[in-house]
């Protein structure tokens, strides 16, 4: 077993977290909290496979819970974003453990990489559901699906300079509309806002809806020409 110092210095390879300047310090804050954390679950023989599949489990209560704000609960649906966090800090706990035990495999990035993506698909679709118009829920789906999945796979396809080069880096920025800060993060914590003041929910989550259908359209324009058709 290693000592809580050289479990840090080995999972991060600084021996403070806080003087690595290639993250914010609200990040380098809850690396910090993570870290001390694994150590626990280290020393409880946790494996990162195991904390990414507790991880996928809570998923479907999470936003179960959430999608009672339409019934008026408010505790409820405050539970279910609770529950996300808590997924999403998962994708803090599991990389030191995968790093002590040498476990850095295949396995374990798809299960990281697919619990962020069941999370933002069912948050869209959860959106659409919201919206009191059921044909929301499949154009969220179509949406969830091109920017979490179409997009990743292709974009690649799009130049490294010149105007699509701009498109791509500003759908693909760390703080982008499309990341995990923003659709994991950002809009819980605005839903939760609504719900606790009783706001209009259904409009707000049309509103969100329509621009992520407005820059799946506009990605989709933009890979057009990159896919030829065959004579």
């Amino acid at each position: 077993m290693l000592s809580r110092k050289d479990f840090i210095k080995k999972t991060t390879g600084v021996e403070n977290v806080f003087s690595r300047s290639d993250f914010d310090p609200l990040t380098n804050l809850i690396k910090f909290v993570a870290i001390h954390i694994s150590y626990i679950l280290y020393r409880l023989h946790f494996t990162a496979n195991l904390i990414d599949v507790i991880g996928l489990l809570i998923v479907l209560p999470a936003f179960y819970l959430l999608s009672l704000a339409t019934q008026g609960h408010k505790l409820l649906p405050c539970i279910g974003i609770s529950l996300i966090f808590f997924h999403v800090f998962i994708d803090f706990l599991d990389g030191p453990l995968a790093k002590v035990h040498n476990e850095s495999t295949e396995l374990g990035y798809m299960l990281d990489e697919i619990g962020c993506i069941i999370d933002r698909i069912m948050l869209f679709v959860l959106l659409g559901f919201f919206t009191n118009f059921p044909f929301m829920i499949f154009i969220n789906l179509f949406s969830a699906s091109s920017l979490f999945v179409f997009l990743m796979l292709s974009r690649k396809l799009l130049p490294d300079t010149g105007i699509l080069a701009y498109l791509k880096n500003y759908y693909l920025h760390k703080y982008s509309f499309l990341s995990v800060r923003m659709t994991l993060l950002g809009l819980p914590i605005i839903l939760f806002i609504i719900i606790i003041n009783n706001w209009d929910l259904a409009i707000f989550s049309l509103y969100v809806s329509l621009f992520y259908l407005l820059v799946t359209l506009i990605w989709i324009l933009a890979m057009i020409p990159k896919f030829p058709v065959d004579d």
